[in-house]
C-alpha cells in the first residue's frame, strides 16, 4: 500500500517547497528518500541529509521502514535538515531551550556518525591512492621491461627471417642449375631414343625381308620336291613306254636341277648373312639398352641422394621454424600475462571506483589511469598484430616453398655427377647453419632465463598487490554482506507473503486445533476411556518455556523481527511417562492437535493431567530447539502482550475490567528418538471464540469489547509491527485461559500463520464501523486514538 510522503526542507537554500515521494509501508525510508531528494537537490552532498519524523519525534535511521516512522496511516510529514545546519543549531541551542534536549542529542549523534564516516572514508581513500600509485609504478616498470624484451625478440626474429631469405635464394639458384642440367640430360635421352627408334625400324625391315626369303625358300623346296616326284614318275612312265630316253632331255633336266641347287645355296648364304646382320643389330640394341639402364640407375641414385640432402635441409629449416614459433609462443604468453595483469588491475580500479562513488576528484584520477592502461593495451595489441602479420607472411612463403619443392621433387629424375658437388656445398652450409643454430639456442636459453626471472619478480609483486587488494575487498565484502542481509530479509518477507496460505483462506475460515477438538469431542479429558482412540506409551524429558518479560518487551517493541530465543528461558521439570493419541484429535487449518495424558511425573505434580500436543503443518518432525520455539512463538508473544495490556489497564482505567485472561506457558517435550514437541495443558470449562468469524453466540459483549481492545492494543504497543487476533479459550471460573492466537504483521514476517496487512486493516475498519464493540473506551484510556 503506497502513501504520499511530504518532505519539508528546513533552512535549505533555494528549496522552500515540500518534496513529495510515494513509498510503500514496507520500504526502507532513509535510502529511498535520500536518493529521491538527491535528484532534486543536486548541489548538496547526500551525507548532509537528516530526516526527522514529526509524528513520532525521532530521527529516521537507515533500517527504519515507512510504517515505523509514522504514528498512524494519515501521518505523512517528514522534516529535512542538513547536518551543518543541525550542528549550528545544536551549538546555539545547547539543550537550554525548552523541548530541545532530544533534538540536541540527536544532532550530536548525527554529527559524530558523520565525522566518523568522513574520517574512515578519508583514511581509506589515502590508502587506496598510495596503493594505486604503487601498482601504477610497478606496472609501468614491468611494461617498459617487457617492451624492451619484445623489441629484442623482434630484432632476433628479423635476423632469422633474413637468414631464411638468404637460404631460400641459395636454394633457388641451386635448383635452377639442377633444372638446366636435367634439361640437357633429357635432350640427350631424347636423341638416344630417336637413334634407337631408327635402329628398331631397320631391324623390322630386315626381319620382314628375312621372312619373305624364308617364304620363297619354302616355295622353292616344295617346287623342287614336286619336280623330283614328277621326274620319277616320268622316268617310270618312259621306262614303261620306251627303253631309251633322249640324252638331250636328260641333260636339260639335270641342268635345271643343278640351277635349283645353286639358287638354294645362294639363298641359304644370303639368309646366313641376314641372320648375322640381325644378330649384330640385336647386340647393338642390347648394348644401348644396358647403357641406358646404367645411366638411369646412376641418375636414380643421384636423385635419391639429392632428395635425402634436400630432406635434411628441410628438417633443419623446420627445426629453425619450430624454434622461432616457440620463441613467438613465449612472447605471446608474456603478452597474455600482461593482459591478465592489466585485466586484474582494471577490476581493482572498478572496485575502487565503486567505493569512491561519492568523490569525483578520485574518480577522475582513476579514469586517467584507466585511459593510460587502455593506450598501453592498444600498443601491445598493435605490436601483436605486427608479429601476426610477419608470421602470416612467413607462413605464406613457406607454403610457396613447399609447393615448389613438391614440383621439383616430381621433376628431379636424372641428376648426374654434378649433384656430388652440390651435396658437398650443402654439407658445408649445413655445418655452418648448425653452428649458428647452436649459438642462437644458447642465446635463446639465456633470454628464457631472463624472462623467467622477470616473470617471477612480477608474480611476487602481483602477490603483494593482491594481498593488499584482498584487504580492500574484505572491507567491501563486509559492506556487501550487510546489504545482502537486508536483501535476504526482503526476499524472505516476499516469500512468506507469497507462500502464506492462510491469507488466501481468510481470517473468518481459520479453525484452531483446540476449537476443532471441543467441537468434535464432548469430554476430551477422558479420552483414554474411548475404545476407538489408539495410543502409545512414551517417556519424555520435559521443560517449561518461561519468559523474561523485560527482554521480551524490548525485542517486540524495538526489533523489526522478534527473536524468540532472546527472551525464552527453559526450566527442566524432569521425565514424564505419557500416553499419546495416535490419531489427530483437533484438525485445525494450519495446526494439528493430539491428546496426551501424563501417567507419571516427578513429584506427581502433573500426573493424570491432560495436554494437547500441537504440530504446525510442515514442522511435524522437529529435531532442533530453534524450530520448536518457532512453533511456540505465537503463544509466547501473546502471553507477553496480554500481561502488558492488563497491567496498563489496571493502572490507567478506574473501573474494574470485565474479566481476567492469560496465555499459559507451553511445555517442551523431547522424546527418546530425539524429536521435540510443543504441548499445552488442556483447560476445563466452556470454550469461547471472541473475534473473527465463527465467534461464539453466547459470549459476553463487554468481555468481547475488552478482548478486541487487547488486539488493537498489541498493534500500537509494538509500533504497528504485530497484532494478536483469533482470541479464544476456556473459562476456568476465575479467568479465561486463552490459546492458539494468530500473530500478524504488515510485512508478513511472523511465519506461516501471519495474515499480514490486509487482516490488520480489516480489523481497524471493523473498529471504525462499531467502535463500542472494539473497546474504544479502553483504548482512549490508554492514550491510543484510531
Amino acid at each position: 500500500m503506497k502513501r504520499k510522503i511530504k518532505i519539508q526542507p528546513i533552512n535549505i537554500p533555494h528549496q522552500d517547497s515540500p518534496i513529495v515521494i510515494e513509498m510503500n509501508d514496507t520500504d526502507l525510508f532513509y535510502l529511498k528518500a535520500k536518493k529521491g531528494v538527491a535528484d532534486i537537490l543536486k548541489g548538496i552532498n547526500q551525507d548532509e541529509f537528516v530526516f526527522y519524523s514529526k509524528s513520532k519525534s525521532l530521527v529516521v535511521h537507515e533500517e527504519d521502514r515507512v510504517s515505523k516512522i509514522f504514528l498512524n496511516k494519515d501521518s505523512n510529514e517528514i522534516d529535512l535538515y542538513l547536518t551543518s545546519d543541525l550542528i549550528k543549531k545544536a551549538v546555539s541551542v545547547g539543550g537550554g531551550v525548552a523541548g530541545g534536549g532530544q533534538f540536541y542529542q540527536a544532532a550530536q549523534q548525527i554529527m559524530g556518525q558523520q565525522q566518523n564516516k568522513e574520517a574512515k572514508l578519508e583514511n581509506e581513500i589515502k590508502d587506496l591512492k598510495s596503493e594505486v600509485l604503487k601498482l601504477e609504478n610497478q606496472l609501468r616498470i614491468e611494461k617498459n621491461d617487457l617492451n624492451n624484451q619484445i623489441s629484442e625478440y623482434q630484432d632476433q626474429i628479423q635476423e632469422l627471417q633474413n637468414e631464411q631469405k638468404s637460404l631460400k635464394k641459395w636454394f633457388d639458384d641451386k635448383v635452377q642449375q639442377e633444372e638446366e642440367q636435367r634439361a640437357e640430360i633429357i635432350q640427350k635421352y631424347k636423341d638416344m631414343m630417336v637413334v634407337n627408334n631408327n635402329l628398331r625400324n631397320e631391324i623390322m625391315q630386315k626381319e620382314n625381308l628375312i621372312e619373305e626369303l624364308q617364304y620363297q625358300l619354302k616355295t622353292a623346296e616344295v617346287e623342287k620336291k614336286f619336280n623330283e616326284d614328277q621326274y620319277k614318275r616320268e622316268n617310270e612312265q618312259g621306262r614303261q613306254q620306251s627303253t631309251m630316253l633322249n640324252d638331250t632331255e636328260f641333260q636339260k633336266a639335270r641342268f635345271e636341277v643343278e640351277n635349283l641347287n645353286r639358287l638354294y645355296k645362294e639363298e641359304q648364304f644370303e639368309r646366313k648373312k641376314e641372320k648375322e646382320v640381325a644378330s649384330q643389330l640385336q647386340k647393338q640394341i642390347q648394348e644401348q639398352k644396358n647403357k641406358l639402364q646404367q645411366k638411369c640407375e646412376e641418375l636414380n641414385q643421384a636423385r635419391s641422394y639429392a632428395e635425402q640432402e634436400i630432406a635434411n635441409l628441410k628438417e633443419d629449416i623446420k627445426r629453425l621454424e619450430e624454434k622461432c614459433s616457440q620463441y613467438k609462443d613465449q612472447i605471446i604468453q608474456q603478452k597474455k600475462d600482461i593482459t591478465d595483469q592489466t585485466n586484474k588491475y582494471m577490476q581493482i580500479q572498478i572496485k575502487l571506483s565503486e567505493v569512491e562513488a561519492e568523490l569525483s576528484l578520485q574518480i577522475k584520477n582513476v579514469n586517467k589511469l584507466r585511459d593510460d592502461v587502455k593506450e598501453q593495451q592498444q600498443e601491445i595489441e598493435r605490436k601483436d598484430n605486427i608479429i601476426r602479420d610477419i608470421k602470416s607472411s612467413k607462413d605464406a612463403q613457406l607454403n610457396k616453398m613447399n609447393k615448389s619443392e613438391e614440383e621439383k621433387q616430381d621433376k628431379i629424375h636424372a641428376l648426374e655427377n654434378e649433384v656430388k658437388k652440390i651435396t658437398e656445398d650443402r654439407r658445408r652450409i649445413k655445418d655452418q647453419l648448425q653452428d649458428e643454430n647452436q649459438q642462437k639456442t644458447i642465446e635463446i636459453h639465456k633470454l628464457q632465463k631472463e624472462l623467467q626471472n622477470l616473470i617471477e619478480t612480477s608474480n611476487q609483486n602481483m602477490q603483494t598487490a593482491n594481498q593488499k587488494i584482498e584487504k580492500l575487498l574484505n572491507q567491501l565484502e563486509k559492506e556487501n554482506e550487510k546489504l545482502k542481509v537486508e536483501e535476504n530479509k526482503r526476499a524472505q518477507l516476499a516469500k512468506r507473503i507469497k507462500e502464506n496460505a492462510l491469507r488466501k483462506v481468510g481470517d473468518g475460515k481459520i479453525v484452531s486445533p483446540t476449537e476443532a477438538l471441543f467441537k468434535n469431542m464432548s469430554n476430551p479429558f477422558e479420552f483414554l476411556k474411548n475404545e476407538n482412540i489408539m495410543t502409545n506409551d512414551w517417556t519424555v524429558q520435559v521443560e517449561i518455556l518461561r519468559i523474561d518479560t523485560n527482554k521480551a518487551l524490548e525485542s517486540l517493541i524495538k526489533s523489526q523481527e522478534p527473536n524468540i530465543a532472546q527472551f525464552v528461558q527453559r526450566e527442566p521439570i524432569g521425565n514424564w511417562t505419557i500416553k499419546k493419541s495416535l490419531g489427530i484429535n483437533g484438525d485445525g487449518t494450519k495446526r494439528k492437535a493430539f491428546l496426551m495424558q501424563v501417567i507419571s511425573s516427578e513429584g506427581d505434580r502433573y500426573t493424570h493431567q491432560v495436554f494437547l500436543v500441537k504440530e504446525l503443518i510442515g514442522f511435524e518432525r522437529i529435531v532442533t530447539v530453534e524450530k520448536a520455539l518457532y512453533v511456540a512463538q505465537s503463544s509466547l508473544i501473546a502471553k507477553v502482550l496480554a500481561d502488558l495490556f492488563q497491567d496498563k489497564i489496571q493502572k490507567s482505567v478506574p473501573e474494574k475490567p470485565p474479566c481476567k485472561f492469560a496465555y499459559r506457558e507451553p511445555f517442551l517435550l523431547q522424546a527418546a528418538e530425539g524429536n521435540f514437541y510443543i504441548a499445552e495443558r488442556l483447560t476445563k470449562g466452556n470454550f469461547t471464540k471472541f473475534n473473527g468469524e465463527g465467534e461464539s453466540i453466547d459470549k459476553d459483549q463487554k468481555t468481547t469489547s475488552y478482548l478486541n481492545a487487547f488486539s488493537l492494543f498489541t498493534y500500537f504497543a509494538t509500533q504497528k509491527m504485530l497484532m494478536v487476533s483469533n482470541i479464544q479459550g476456556n473459562y476456568d471460573g476465575a479467568e479465561y485461559i486463552l490459546c492458539d492466537p494468530v500473530i500478524s504483521s504488515p510485512e508478513g514476517i511472523m511465519g506461516d500463520e501471519d495474515l499480514a496487512e490486509p487482516h490488520i486493516l480489516q480489523f481497524q475498519d471493523n473498529f471504525k464501523e462499531n467502535p463500542k464493540n472494539y473497546g474504544k473506551n479502553y483504548l482512549n484510556s490508554l492514550g491510543f486514538k484510531i
